[in-house]
This record gives structure tokens, C-alpha cells and sequence, in this order.
């Protein structure tokens, strides 16, 4: 295990995951023999995350029941989005003796990502002492994640969705994807006040760094170069897919 990072580390894994067709909570889905929120959790913790809570939601009893010894959780009854579920564990990880002072965001269903870029984004976001720092990556074929937005000097100044974007920024194909690392309390300072969203009324950390860019803070980028790792997990094509994925970098099946 690589060293101990002074940082605590949020799972997102609330989600019913409806378009998997199984009655599984998707959190619990298995890729590679092994449910996609442990490997999600075996990848932070290798790259030394120890402090690790995970969020849960549909068939919650039976979600934690499957999470290592010493994994907090906390339920999410309502899914009303990231910036929620993130919302809910501030009363928890707050009320600590020590409550941590940087935070890693991430979510259940990208059971791909590699522990090295979880490192990178640590280790660049202490060293910045930035409020924010996100993983991002540029992708060839749509995804549903919002165009990141650069100044001329290269700084990050905005998101803008497919939809809303004028054509000159449909070029742009640097995608913010849902992997943070946060100073806890710039993120407590704006997660309760992220506006609800579109016809389920969603609250996302998207907009949650929006509302820090707002504020002036400082928000940075890490950019992984295999686009594949920040994938979410959606459907059973999905998870044959990557299937394959982990068959190109685990032939021996370990």
C-alpha cells in the first residue's frame, strides 16, 4: 500500500441502477468477480485513502452489509443527486473530533479507475491548495459530462453542457468527470446552497464548483490519459465492456 494520504474518502453509491436490469443495487453489480463499489474501494485504498464512508441508498441494509470492517456509511433515502448525497455526510464527518480536512469525492459505478490517477489527484490538489481539484479527460465519443471551460492562461473558469454550449465550445472535448478532491470546508461552504436541477430536481457537485469558481476560489485539474478509467457503469453493456477492459490489464485473472 502506497502511503497514507491525509485526506477521507466519499463513495457515492446510492444509485438503484435501474438500467442494469437486475434487482441487485448497482453498487453490488459484480465486474471481474467482484462488486463494483469494493473495487472502488480497494483502488482508494490503495492509494493510501484509509478514512473511507460510503453513501447508500437502494437496499441499503444490504449494501452495507457487503462493505469492509471499519467502512462508515451514511443512507440517502431521497436521491436527489451528488451534491445531496454529499450534504448528508457533513453532519457526520463534521461532528469527528478531528474532522478531515480535505475530502475525496467519487462515485460507486467506476469500478476502473486506477489508484495512481486517485494519487495524482491528491497529491496535485494539497500541493495547489486549491478548493478543488477534479479529475478530466478528453473523449472521443459523447459522454454525458459537462465541456471544461479554460481561460487563455489555461486556469479552469467554467463547465458548460452539450446543450447549452456555442459552437466554438463544442471543440472543446476535456470533459469534468466525477472524481473530486475538495478543502472540506470550501465544500461545506457551498454544498447546502447547489440549486436543484432539471425535472428530478437534482443537486449536483458540478455546480458546487461552479458556485466556488463563482466565489473566486481556486479550482484545478488533474488529466488522465486513458479516458476509460473515469467511465461510469451503467448497463449490462457497459459491464461487459468493461470486462474487457480488465481482461486487458489482468490476463491472469488476479
Amino acid at each position: 500500500m502506497e502511503t497514507c494520504l491525509p485526506v477521507s474518502g466519499l463513495v457515492l453509491a446510492a444509485g438503484r441502477g435501474t438500467r442494469m436490469r437486475t434487482d441487485l443495487p448497482k453498487a453490488l453489480v459484480s465486474l471481474g468477480g467482484r462488486p463494483m463499489v469494493l473495487r472502488l474501494l480497494d483502488t482508494l485504498a490503495q492509494a493510501g485513502i484509509q478514512d473511507l464512508t460510503v453513501v447508500v441508498g437502494y437496499a441499503a441494509d444490504l449494501v452495507r452489509g457487503a462493505l469492509p470492517y471499519g467502512v462508515g456509511a451514511v443512507a440517502q433515502a431521497d436521491l436527489g443527486g451528488t451534491a445531496q448525497a454529499v450534504s448528508l455526510t457533513g453532519p457526520v464527518l463534521r461532528s469527528r473530533v478531528a474532522p478531515p480536512s480535505q475530502i475525496v469525492v467519487t462515485t460507486g459505478d467506476t469500478p476502473l479507475l486506477r489508484p495512481e490517477s486517485v494519487r495524482r489527484l491528491v497529491e496535485t490538489h494539497l500541493a495547489s491548495q486549491a478548493a478543488c481539484t477534479f479529475l478530466c479527460a478528453v473523449f472521443d465519443e459523447p459522454v454525458p459530462h459537462p465541456r471544461v471551460v479554460r481561460n487563455r492562461a489555461r486556469r479552469v473558469t467554467g463547465f458548460v453542457e452539450d446543450t447549452d454550449a456555442p459552437t466554438r465550445q463544442r471543440r472543446r472535448r476535456e470533459r469534468l468527470t466525477s472524481h473530486f478532491a475538495f478543502e472540506a470546508e470550501a465544500l461545506w461552504s457551498v454544498v447546502d446552497r447547489v440549486p436543484a436541477r432539471g425535472p428530478a430536481g437534482e443537486r449536483t457537485l458540478n455546480d458546487a464548483v461552479g458556485l466556488l469558481l463563482a466565489a473566486g476560489q481556486r479550482v484545478e485539474s488533474v488529466r488522465v490519459d486513458d479516458p476509460r478509467e473515469l467511465v461510469g457503469v451503467n448497463t449490462p453493456e457497459d459491464l461487459a465492456w468493461a470486462e474487457g477492459i480488465l481482461a486487458e490489464r489482468e490476463p491472469s485473472g488476479t
